[in-house]
């Protein structure tokens, strides 16, 4: 029997933007056997081999799970009493396993008793044919010595028909020592085959050994530090889970100091700050840019969020505004939030509050180029308000003059 041995490797968290400090970890071992068994069944003869998977704790179990974990071969000393013993757990849980060849082993069985008892049947019908037909020539016999008148041939039939009783007296007992013979043949094959029974002989053993990882870590950055307590282990759920209930294989730290998988964490476009979709997030309206809470700009016009590259500054305030709500004065170019920006009258122009100017009549808002000093009163107005007759004079005086 080949022995061997291998050690699970268990998948260590990675958090991709944090330091990783271990404080404290205790390991420990859960132990498996992959064994490969020789079934024979008796009294059958068949063999079978199969493949089990067996914990002392567990017993038999499945080994689905098995195929998602990657190992690696240890040299290790297992004692012969330690691997019999192991082999004796098994046999003793083999039944449910084997349920459905003990079950075929069952229908083998009643077919060849069947078979054996139809047999001795047959040979006990065929004396029994041989004697009836034995006792119809000795009748015939009697019946035609009573019609013949010769004596002599009369006394030679009797004697031949006295042979022939022998013959089926001796037959008769011959058929009841064979009946009893038979009978007694039946029951041993019953008993034989009515007591179905298997070995087991281990071919080969492997030792699987599944690390318990119990462990204390911080993980830190430049902007966030967290402690937390897990458990690694291949087999089972466990290590550290998101808030969205995936476990964590590679992951990152969160501004807010919380562990998060790579589905749910929000890297910052200004910065190198992580947030999660579970915690105070914002996204530019522009270009879909995650933003962490320290770069979210607002507009004051629209009140959406933006990065600073699709925001601009006014120059008459600290108010930020999005590029499609953006101004820029006609004149001198200045960058404009709503409540800086002047829109001529006349020529619906932007302008800044430095090139803009008020109507004296109508108290309208309007740039240079369309404001113009009434020659009459002297009054700055606009051309709204105004009439050019060569020179400038505002309706009011027009009107006095008529």
């Amino acid at each position: 029997m080949k022995v061997y041995s291998c050690e699970a490797i268990p998948k260590d968290i990675k958090i991709k933007n944090a330091e990783k400090i271990v404080l404290s970890e205790d390991k420990e071992y859960d132990e498996y056997f992959s064994v490969a068994l020789r079934i024979r069944f008796f009294p059958s003869r068949r063999e079978k081999f199969i493949e089990v998977l067996y914990s002392e704790k567990e017993g038999i179990v499945s080994a689905e799970e098995f195929k998602k974990i990657e190992f690696r071969g240890i040299e290790e000393i297992l004692s012969g009493e330690y691997l019999r013993k192991i082999v004796e757990n098994i046999g003793e849980k083999l039944n449910d396993l084997l349920s459905d060849d003990l079950r075929k082993e069952e229908d083998y069985a009643r077919k060849e008793v069947e078979r054996v008892e139809r047999f001795l049947k047959n040979s006990i019908e065929e004396m029994e044919e041989n004697l009836k037909e034995y006792e119809r020539s000795a009748m015939k016999i009697l019946s035609e010595a009573n019609r013949v008148k010769s004596q002599l041939k009369y006394m030679a039939m009797i004697k031949k028909y006295d042979e022939l009783r022998e013959k089926i007296e001796k037959l008769r007992e011959e058929i009841e020592v064979k009946r009893e013979l038979m009978q007694e043949k039946l029951q041993n094959w019953k008993k034989i085959w009515g007591n179905i029974n298997y070995t087991v002989e281990p071919v080969a053993i492997l030792h699987i050994k599944i690390p318990i990882i119990r462990r204390e870590c911080v993980f830190r950055n430049n902007y966030a530090e967290t402690f937390i307590s897990y458990i690694l282990n291949p087999l089972k759920e466990g290590g550290i889970r998101c808030k969205c209930e995936k476990e964590i294989e590679e992951g990152y730290l969160t501004l807010a100091g919380n562990l998060v998988c790579e589905e749910c964490a929000l890297e910052c476009k200004e910065c190198d700050k992580v947030v999660s979709v579970y915690e105070e997030h914002g996204f530019c309206n522009e270009c879909l840019a995650p933003l962490c809470p320290e770069h979210i700009h607002k507009c004051s016009s629209c009140n959406k969020n933006f990065c600073s590259e699709h925001v601009e500054k006014c120059d008459f305030c600290t108010n930020e505004v999005c590029l499609k709500d953006l101004k820029n004065c006609k004149k001198c170019g200045k960058k404009l939030c709503p409540s800086h920006t002047y829109i001529c009258m006349v020529c619906e122009s932007d302008f800044c509050p430095l090139h803009i100017r008020t109507c004296a009549v109508c108290g309208g808002d309007v740039c240079e180029k369309h404001y113009h000093r009434c020659t009459v009163c002297g009054r700055y107005v606009c051309e709204n308000c105004a009439i050019k007759d060569p020179d400038w004079i505002c309706k009011d005086c027009l009107a006095k003059s008529t």
